[in-house]
């Protein structure tokens, strides 16, 4: 009984429902989106299971030829070039480094890297680059470079100065600034 309802009053009862009654039946519009997506393989699924600590020790692991947990200049150019198959001056590599405070002879280690990862957003490229690296499968990025012409050196400093002085403008504003500042100062003097 409800409140407001007069107890005098006849309760009417409900419709009976025929439970033998078959429901129709339907068929979803769209499979499912687990169904739809097609199954990772092996190495997909042990890459989203990794966090990104491990992909970092993986990236260290495919790249420190010297066995020191860091990342020099060189090991880090062998990185860039399986990655997207680029190369940084040694001065934009110093600048980072003493931006994170490092010595530039032993380069990045986890730390630095995850710092920069954090701040660029490239764990993903790189942690792939380096998977390829440990399958012994040419890099996509060495590729495409391999079938380029060597770039002069007034190609390379127009095509760095944004990649560098944007991605530096976040840890620290002058750097940028100085960056792009000399790779333009540098490309007037070339013209």
């Amino acid at each position: 009984m409800r409140d407001g309802d007069d107890p005098a009053e006849p309760v009417e009862p409900a419709e009976p429902i025929d439970v033998d009654q078959e429901m129709p039946d339907v068929q979803p519009s769209a499979p499912p989106l687990a169904a739809a997506a097609p199954e990772p393989g092996p190495a997909t699924e042990d890459a989203e299971e990794l966090s990104s600590e491990e992909k970092i020790n993986l990236i260290l692991a495919a790249f420190d030829k010297n066995g020191d947990g860091r990342l020099n200049f060189e090991e880090t150019i062998d990185l860039l070039m399986w990655a997207y198959a680029e190369l940084i001056p040694f001065e934009v590599f110093k600048m980072t480094c003493d931006e994170l405070r490092v010595d530039p002879q032993q380069g990045f280690g986890a730390g630095e890297l995850t710092r920069l990862y954090d701040c660029f957003g490239t764990l993903e490229r790189d942690f792939q680059a380096a998977l390829h690296k440990l399958s012994h499968e040419p890099p996509p990025a060495a590729a495409a470079a391999a079938a380029a012409p060597p770039p002069t050196s007034e190609g390379v400093s127009s095509r760095i100065s944004p990649w560098v002085a944007l991605p530096l403008l976040p840890i620290c504003p002058v750097a940028a600034g100085a960056v792009a500042l000399a790779a333009t100062l540098r490309n007037r003097a070339c013209q």
